[in-house]
């Protein structure tokens, strides 16, 4: 069957695999029936591990699922998986293990993003015709394969259901012919028992009860195992067809005008771009030589306000660079000898000048630490930022010496290096130790935002806790179930410490920090394994380790269950007169 024309992509020896014949209808309709059936399945398999308080080893089970459904069902279409899809494999692997590895959000929606991404990659290159390499072309068209299969996985499965599987081919199978003949017998028998269960239950109150008990039915729990069980598997059927059934001929196409710009206007652009750069830059060296002096009578604010209020802006103005770049080298009519000369000329003083601007933003970022301290947001940021420097560095030596098709192989690799070591280094964890060691240089510490933090962190917010003193100051009030409140008694020596240590917001921080710590890892917390991961593991072992200290911190239960009030400070004493 004709396809409709596409981007041209490399030939490579040896990576062509024969497809299936789906031009045959009979071949078509076993796999869109074996694609219907593996999404229905997997629609329940997403309803049973989905369900969970927290995500964790549930998306790792729910990926490889999916994956497992692609390849095996990728196998029947082709004689061998082709080449682009086969490699695309590991990192789908390894971004599924991921989320059995950190338990904090920012984290897992780095990885769900990862993963559908990837996942889409892999779909599209189940899609590419013998000889091609998906990861050899372009930026643009990859992107516009991903979006097809986005498209797909959202708007297939009706097509799916409706052309593609044959109802009379669906149900002449041995095992579906078993269920249609179940289904009819249900039908048959049903109306039966209602008749004649009615007319015992009337008969009978006691037989009435029992029945109650049986079929003791919540609808609302079924109408949302139904609704859930359906969205899943209508996304998996969408997708698995885009990636097995539709082909090239059914890819959704953005229309981009290549080399519809001549050099004036690109030029013109981009010079702009330069100019504003550069007066920013000289603005920029001006205040590394003047210090604080120059910031405070030129912007009235201190060095570290200065730092706090232009770091996320500079990094916004970092990202935006390279799509601005990519497309100004698609746009570039090269219709001169000198237009691609004077592009390469233009974007490398750009990037000269951002270089210094996100050395700008790193700076700043460096004082922000210093002055507030560390947070999620600042880290990741600047890890970002990190990226970001090696992938316009991977665009200064592959786009502008030529190299086009090979910036999306490194951009790739880039990015799923980074999240892996992101995931490996616990953001949490370096957040939480930092600022417990600028607290303890005598810096404020906010313990309810390492609270926040989630299991990742709890293990040193449990190790500075029974580090402090574990009782209230003296002179403060402890409430009690029955009676009137009692002065708190340290079960631990209250040692002088700085007085950031015995405030009333420090200590009773403390105390809900020791609270949370219990009621979500403690030793008597009930667990499930959807929600395990390596981090929340490890938070189980810490608060396990520590629940005598942190017991004694959180302070008294009324009912086993509920905590009364954290300790109080006693009222103030107004002076006569």
């Amino acid at each position: 069957m004709p396809s409709a024309p596409s981007s041209p992509l490399p030939e490579i020896p040896g990576a062509a695999s024969a497809p299936l014949a789906l031009d045959a209808p009979e071949e078509r309709r076993q796999l869109a029936t074996r694609i219907l059936a593996e999404a229905l399945l997997l629609g329940v398999v997403g309803d049973a591990v989905m369900r969970a308080p927290t995500p964790g080893a549930n998306l790792t089970v729910w990926t490889v699922a999916v994956l497992i459904a692609l390849v095996t069902l990728a196998r029947r279409r082709h004689d061998s998986i082709p080449l682009d899809a086969r490699w695309l494999i590991a990192p789908t692997l390894a971004i599924a293990a991921l989320f059995t590895w950190r338990a904090s959000e920012s984290l897992v929606v780095y990885n769900v993003l990862a993963a559908v991404g990837t996942l889409a990659l892999l779909a599209s290159a189940m899609q590419v015709r013998p000889g091609q390499m998906i990861l050899e072309s372009r930026l643009r068209d990859v992107a516009e394969r991903v979006f097809s299969v986005g498209v797909g996985a959202l708007l297939g499965m009706p097509r799916l259901v409706v052309v593609d599987v044959s109802l009379r081919e669906a149900t002449s199978t041995r095992g579906a012919t078993r269920v249609v003949a179940g289904l009819r017998a249900a039908l048959m028998a049903i109306p039966l028992l209602l008749i004649f269960g009615g007319l015992f239950a009337s008969a009978d109150p006691v037989f009435a009860r029992i029945l109650g008990d049986i079929f003791d039915i919540d609808g609302d729990v079924v109408a949302s195992h139904v609704i859930l069980s359906g969205f899943f598997a209508w996304i998996v059927g969408g997708f698995l067809r885009t990636a097995l059934l539709s082909g090239d001929r059914a890819r959704a196409s953005i229309p981009f005008p290549d080399g519809a710009l001549g050099l004036t206007e690109v030029g013109v652009a981009l010079g702009s771009l330069v100019l504003l750069f550069a007066a920013f830059v000289a603005v920029q060296f001006r205040y590394f030589f003047g210090g604080d002096a120059l910031i405070s009578q030129t912007a009235g604010l201190s060095y570290a306000d200065y730092a706090r209020k232009g770091f996320f802006e500079l990094v916004t103005v970092s990202a935006l660079v390279l799509p601005v770049l990519l497309s100004a080298n698609a746009l570039l009519r090269r219709d001169t000898s000198n237009a691609v000369r004077i592009y390469r000329v233009l974007a490398s003083t750009l990037l000269v000048l951002l270089a210094v601007i996100m050395y700008s933003a790193i700076a700043r970022m460096r004082l922000y630490q210093a002055a507030y301290g560390l947070s999620i947001d600042r880290f990741e940021a600047t890890v970002f930022m990190g990226w970001l420097a090696l992938v316009l560095g991977w665009f200064a030596f592959t786009v502008l010496r030529g190299r086009d098709k090979r910036f999306i192989g490194g951009l790739l690799v880039s990015a799923w290096g980074t999240l892996i070591a992101l995931n490996v280094a616990n953001p949490a964890d370096i957040v939480a130790r930092g600022n417990i060691a600028r607290g303890e240089r005598g810096k404020e510490l906010d313990v309810g935002y390492l609270q926040s933090l989630g299991a990742d962190a709890a293990p040193a917010l449990a190790e500075y806790l029974v580090r402090q003193p574990l009782s209230p100051p003296p002179g403060w009030t402890t409430p009690t179930p029955n009676g009137p409140s009692t002065s708190g008694a340290s079960s631990r020596p209250a040692a002088p410490t700085d007085s950031s240590l015995t405030t009333r917001s420090d200590y009773t921080a403390r105390c809900d920090a020791a609270r949370s710590l219990l009621n979500n890892w403690g030793p008597t917390v009930t667990r499930d394994w959807r929600s395990w991961t390596v981090g929340a593991s490890a938070a189980r072992r810490a608060v396990t380790k520590n629940a005598t200290a942190l017991r004694s911190l959180a302070g008294k239960e009324s009912d086993g269950t509920n905590y009364l009030r954290c300790a109080e400070p006693p009222p103030p004493t107004i002076p006569a007169g």
